[in-house]
């Protein structure tokens, strides 16, 4: 993997998936009407609870790819269900999808790199890898902090092949109060933005991480050398920052530059600079921009 050849040839695709929408019964005509409506219950307030998706699989050809579109299949889905005032309609859940022809094992550092910029202002985040038991690969990154939630999942794999799309970033924005789509937009494009201003302190975060972890696999005598350690922790030494401070902690005496040089020899080691964060920004901004603007 060349860092600098993932972001430059990065495309995103950006859709609203799954929502949660709550409507007074006494307003819905025809609770059952709508395929792309699942009642989920009703709650204490004689209110529905609905989770929605009107955006129809890529591979019928009938992919949701702009705002306006999604509207129609809205104003459609609530004709459905005979729901002809929608002023007291309320937003529970909202997840925008932003999708990824790369694979995400094979470009596994690049995406933990980029999630782990994208939840470090969620600081007391729980923070999860989770793996395939059978493959030993890896199926997604989750990150949950109070009404927010960040998964980054191998979409091939959980549809089957049957997507067009390889990865999925699915922003998940829960108990919220607003219907007005562009409130949430704006949360997703605030924490898009902040990643290169994280970058700095981020660094700082990992080196303590990283150093901690050596420490603590040398104790345990599961590591004899800076090098085999490297070499099983390289999808968290993101940056030549990180690896910089790991090898100032280690005090080894040969240069940094000559030793990786040595490493490099026998395995593949490359690192992300602040222009891969930013071709990310602008290239996922930009399918934003698209999706809303259309």
């Amino acid at each position: 993997m060349n860092p600098m050849n993932t972001a430059t040839h990065q495309k995103f695709f950006t859709s609203i998936h799954t929502m949660q929408i709550e409507q007074d019964i006494n307003k819905i005509k025809n609770p059952d009407g709508s395929t792309n409506a699942k009642l989920l219950r009703i709650t204490g307030e004689n209110k529905a609870l609905y989770k929605i998706n009107v955006n129809p699989k890529p591979t019928s050809g009938l992919a949701v790819k702009t705002m306006s579109e999604h509207k129609r299949n809205m104003d459609l889905m609530y004709s459905e269900l005979g729901i002809e005032v929608t002023e007291n309609l309320k937003f529970n859940r909202l997840d925008i999808a932003i999708d990824s022809e790369l694979d995400l094992n094979e470009n596994l550092k690049y995406f933990c790199y980029v999630f782990e910029l994208l939840t470090y202002s969620d600081r007391y985040a729980n923070n999860i890898e989770i793996i395939d038991r059978k493959s030993i690969e890896y199926n997604a990154l989750s990150s949950r902090h109070k009404g927010f939630e960040l998964i980054v999942y191998d979409k091939a794999k959980e549809s089957n092949n049957n997507s067009d799309f390889n990865t999925r970033m699915e922003f998940r924005y829960k108990r919220i109060e607003s219907s007005d789509y562009s409130l949430h937009f704006k949360k997703l494009i605030n924490r898009i933005k902040a990643m290169d201003s994280n970058i700095d302190s981020f660094n700082a975060v990992c080196i303590k991480r990283i150093c901690d972890t050596y420490d603590r696999e040398l104790t345990q005598n599961r590591v004899l050398s800076l090098s085999a350690f490297v070499g099983m922790y390289d999808r968290y030494i993101f940056t030549y920052e990180i690896l910089a401070g790991l090898y100032s902690h280690a005090k080894l005496k040969t240069p940094l530059k000559q030793w990786l040089n040595d490493i490099r020899k026998s395995r593949n080691i490359e690192y992300f600079n602040k222009t891969v964060i930013k071709q990310f920004k602008a290239k996922i901004m930009r399918s934003i921009k698209i999706f809303q603007n259309n």
